[in-house]
């Protein structure tokens, strides 16, 4: 292989992997907290982003002070969802969890 293939294959980037559309939904302690099969490594890294997430998600309450007792369903709009902490997830830890998802949906259709 010639110098010029070797510096070319250096510094070709690895194509971005996509948020599977089954927890776009979901915020990052709800990966977290209810996808098995998560290492560690990417409960920690979930954790980490989340609680520097900006615009997070308001918690549910109990009805009262103005909070709502139904989950909020959102796709981005807050800092605390998956699809926004997505790219700032390792590697690893996406691998991790579309590994994860494609297990628990595999086990879901048997």
């Amino acid at each position: 292989m010639s110098d010029e293939t070797n510096a070319f294959t250096a510094t070709q980037e690895v194509s971005p992997l996509r948020c599977p559309d089954s927890i776009r939904c979901y915020s990052m302690d709800e990966v977290a907290e209810t996808i098995p099969g998560l290492t560690l490594e990417t409960f920690t890294e979930l954790w980490d982003l989340l609680s520097v997430a900006e615009n997070p998600k308001p918690l549910g309450g109990d009805g009262s002070n103005g909070t709502i007792e139904e989950p909020i369903i959102s796709s981005g709009e807050y800092g605390s969802d998956i699809v926004a902490g997505w790219p700032k997830l390792s590697r690893k830890s996406q691998e991790n969890i579309i590994g994860s998802v494609k297990l628990t949906q595999n086990k879901e259709v048997k």
